[in-house]
């Protein structure tokens, strides 16, 4: 994974970078509720839209979130998991990492899932999809009952305020997202994340005339606080070089 920056080193070398090797783009996070199937629901959990933005150089032709090797970027933290064993013995191999199409906006049990959003037709991927852990994985913080062929599954909980590297000791997701010519944009909903606390998001991000580095957290408040928090003072997309437009 790619070294985490702090704001202020960032902004720093926005300052001295010349002005034609910055780039505008940014991730936004759409906050759908609570994450829901029918009449289960799963209670103080969030489910997020992780949206890619890009403002000038579009429309977006690859969103590199990390190859299998930890390159290129992750969506990492307290992630929920619908993971499942087909042989009953509790053991979690199959992983969902999509995409799929499960939002929060209509009832599906992988509203409780974090995954990549799409449709297998909107992507040529480069880089498999993958999911993991670092540290311990856990059940009984979801709220839902896994058993042994389903288990709902996360990592610790992320105090608000937590230094940014303990994100990276959660449940992870890193995928190359290659955008096929009819799905491109200016914007792509990139993946839907199940929280209780928080994730931060790493990604290199393409358009048609170059491309950039964006990170950014996304933090529920503590429990009884009021109100969803962004925590980061701005957006910081830094283009470490000119990239030349990707042929097709």
């Amino acid at each position: 994974m790619k070294p985490i920056l702090s704001l202020g080193a960032a902004l720093f070398i926005l300052a001295v970078l010349p002005a034609r090797a910055q780039s505008t783009a940014h991730i936004e996070f759409i906050d759908t509720g609570t994450p829901k199937n029918g009449a289960t629901v799963m209670t103080n959990w969030h489910g997020v839209i992780v949206r890619v933005v890009i403002d000038t150089g579009g429309p977006i032709t690859r969103i590199n979130l990390g190859s299998a090797d930890g390159f290129g970027g992750a969506i990492s933290g307290a992630l929920a998991q619908r993971w499942t064993d087909p042989t009953g013995q509790g053991n979690y191999t199959q992983t969902s990492p999509g995409p799929l199409t499960a939002n929060n906006s209509f009832g599906s049990d992988f509203n409780f899932d974090s995954h990549f959003l799409g449709t297998p037709e909107m992507y040529a991927t480069s880089s498999a999809f993958l999911e993991d852990y670092t540290g311990s994985l856990l059940s009984q913080r979801t709220g839902l009952p896994s058993d042994g062929f389903v288990g709902y599954v996360t990592s610790p909980y992320i105090p608000q305020g937590a230094d940014p590297i303990i994100y990276r000791t959660g449940v992870y997701m890193r995928g190359v997202l290659d955008v096929n010519p009819d799905f491109r944009s200016n914007s792509i909903d990139a993946a839907y994340v199940v929280t209780d606390s928080g994730f931060q998001v790493s990604a290199d991000i393409f358009g048609t005339s170059g491309g950039g580095f964006a990170i950014d957290n996304f933090q529920l408040p503590e429990p009884g606080a009021i109100g969803v928090s962004v925590a980061a003072a701005a957006f910081v997309l830094l283009k470490r070089r000119k990239h030349p437009p990707q042929a097709r």
